[in-house]
């Protein structure tokens, strides 16, 4: 009998060694495995609040934690690092915060099944196209159509984009603040006569390196500094125009055409 229980008790000490060696370390709240950081959100979730690998060009974020039952939710981490060439993106993740993909060789961003989140030509999307997320700032392509289904280009969303020329679709309405920030290669922004834009925010192109713009008729907001440190020295811009932030167009050397109907719309 004594055999036995000793037997069992050896039995118990190594499978808690072995426990020990392959779960991830769990300190509180949050759990740390292979250079991603997580924070406990459910009896079942997590979210993944930072990531220190500096050396891994393909970052393949996982659904679930290793070793564990921890599903992986939402991103609120900062990929920023020059190792960074891929990122593939787990069809678990419901949400993501703010611009989290930064790293400035990024090319692709790729997304694993799922219906929250979808990547075309490693541009990531929402689930149905219409807003654009994020173009990752090492992608090469000189030329970039946003799809016609975008309603929406986020925050950021091209944020020190290497891309020379960008155009639009009829169907969208909102450039986010910012949304073309630095992007000291992009010439070139091309918006449709019959594009339903109404709202360029703040900072949306401030330190690019377009020349010229024709904004459509439709447009009622312009955010402040949209256009400031550019090299653009021509707009064309409706008198249906409500609002004109601060700064709009400083820094550039800039001669302003108000026209009031769309069939003018030249530059």
């Amino acid at each position: 009998m004594r055999c036995i229980s000793a037997v069992l008790l050896t039995i118990m000490l190594i499978s808690s060694v072995v426990a020990l060696t392959f779960c991830p370390s769990v300190d509180g709240e949050s759990i740390h495995k292979d250079g991603f950081y997580y924070e406990i959100t459910g009896p079942d979730t997590v979210a993944l609040y930072e990531y220190d690998n500096d050396t891994e060009p393909d970052v393949m974020i996982p659904a679930i934690v290793p070793d564990t039952s921890y599903m992986v939710t939402a991103i609120t981490a900062t990929f920023d690092q020059e190792c960074i060439i891929n990122i593939s993106i787990p069809g678990t993740v419901r949400s993501l915060e703010g611009n989290c993909f930064i790293a400035p060789n990024l090319t692709t961003i790729t997304v694993a099944g799922g219906t929250y989140f979808q990547a075309v030509d490693g541009v990531l999307f929402n689930s149905n196209l219409s807003k654009l997320i994020k173009y990752p700032c090492g992608k090469t392509d000189s030329e970039y159509t946003v799809p016609n289904d975008v309603v929406e280009i986020a925050p950021y969303a091209f944020e020190d984009a290497k891309v020379e020329k960008v155009t639009t679709g009829d169907n969208l309405v909102i450039i986010g603040n910012g949304a073309f920030y630095n992007t000291e290669s992009m010439t070139t922004i091309v918006i449709p006569e019959s594009s339903s834009l109404t709202m360029i925010g703040d900072n949306a192109f401030c330190n690019s390196a377009i020349t010229s713009i024709a904004l459509p008729w439709t447009l009622s907001f312009l955010g402040s500094y949209a256009f400031e440190n550019t090299k653009l020295t021509t707009v064309t811009i409706s008198t249906n125009i409500e609002h004109i932030g601060t700064a709009a167009f400083s820094r550039c050397s800039l001669r302003t055409a108000f026209v009031s109907e769309s069939s003018s719309y030249t530059v």
